[in-house]
């Protein structure tokens, strides 16, 4: 079942650490250092396990490799629902990019950067719209102006990536080291932060909700639990479930009841000054079945996938059960994990290889 590909990058040496299936996986993007390849498959998946090697492997073909971020380290891409944009990102920067019909890469804005790490970028859907030329095909895609930027200390940002201008900077009140964040939400007025500590934590806050002296955001919610930092935060926004994944080896799984955002309650419900209702967690399960750190979460609508330092990549239920072991992985390490649209395709990188599970 079980096949591997190794990504070949002529011009960069080192782990691929990031990846992302656009278009329906009609595009795998996997970045290696400062640069971002494009593979595209030739033919329909036979449902066996794929191997990348080099330039052709199974079907799938590099189309093309470009430096986006400079001298940062890719550590994540970030689509647009299933359109060919994308955010790049890493370290202190990013930049918006398109594909065309041939799997070219084209740069659509200038590199932004950032005063702190980035962990998590999303589109902001109630922002003005700009219009991206995609090549090829000639035509523009209408897409979101304003970026929501997770940074290291619990800081969010809006950015408008064209101009490069900060809209908002919004801090919680607890300004400490992130081991990852996953931002919530799909417009500035609902956007809330799930920030995983280096006090094994999980804190969620809203970037419009209830602030302190100084404009400080104050904290929702607390998740605790876990007796390690927290390396991964995953939520399902259909299920309401959010996922944190630890140094101690566990998953845990919470139920989220998030409130409207201001703009969703009507005059009748409360005025614009009152406090947007509390966050409400509930812990779920919690998942053992790594030997070692879990890098990495995705929550599916039936199913979950973990990696770890373990080379372990597994398949979960949602009762905490380990339904699918993928195997032949190699190395020490599981380090990147993109999952198609469709959850048919599982697409992850060891030490050495990338393999794609169907």
């Amino acid at each position: 079942m079980d096949q591997h590909c190794a990504v070949d990058v002529s011009v960069f040496i080192g782990p691929v650490t990031a990846l992302c299936q656009l278009c329906c996986s009609k595009w795998l993007l996997a970045g290696v250092g400062p640069y971002v390849g494009v593979y595209g498959c030739d033919s329909d998946s036979d449902g066996e396990d794929d191997t990348l090697t080099g330039q052709l492997v199974n079907d799938w073909v590099k189309r093309d490799t470009k430096l986006l971020l400079t001298s940062s380290v890719v550590h994540g891409i970030t689509a647009y629902q299933q359109e060919p944009v994308c955010i790049i990102f890493g370290q202190k920067s990013l930049r918006v990019v398109s594909i065309d019909d041939a799997g070219y890469l084209a740069e659509s804005c200038d590199l932004i950067k950032l005063p702190d790490w980035i962990w998590d970028v999303c589109w902001l859907w109630d922002s003005p719209p700009l219009q991206i030329h995609i090549s090829q095909v000639d035509k523009s895609l209408p897409v979101p102006s304003h970026l929501g930027c997770a940074l290291g200390h619990n800081v969010v940002h809006c950015v408008n990536w064209l101009t490069k201008e900060t809209i908002h900077v919004v801090s919680c009140q607890e300004s400490c080291i992130l081991y990852t964040a996953k931002l919530i939400g799909t417009s500035w007025s609902s956007l809330i932060l799930a920030s995983g500590t280096v006090f094994n934590q999980v804190i969620l806050w809203s970037v419009s909700g209830q602030t302190k002296q100084r404009g400080l955001a104050l904290v929702d919610a607390r998740l605790t639990g876990h007796q390690g930092v927290i390396f991964s935060i995953d939520y399902n926004p259909s299920l309401n479930i959010l996922s944190s994944a630890s140094d101690d080896r566990s998953i845990k799984l919470w139920k989220v009841n998030l409130p409207l955002s201001k703009t969703d309650q009507t005059q009748t419900d409360r005025s614009s000054n009152d406090r947007v209702a509390d966050i409400k967690c509930t812990l779920l399960n919690t998942l053992y079945g790594h030997s070692a750190r879990v890098w990495q979460v995705k929550l599916l609508q039936h199913y979950i996938i973990s990696i770890g330092e373990d080379t372990r990549c597994l398949v979960w239920n949602y009762e905490g059960q380990v339904i699918q072991k993928c195997t032949g992985h190699r190395g020490r390490n599981i380090w990147s994990l993109a999952v198609s649209q469709q959850e048919d395709i599982v697409v992850c990188v060891d030490d050495i290889l990338v393999h794609i599970h169907h």
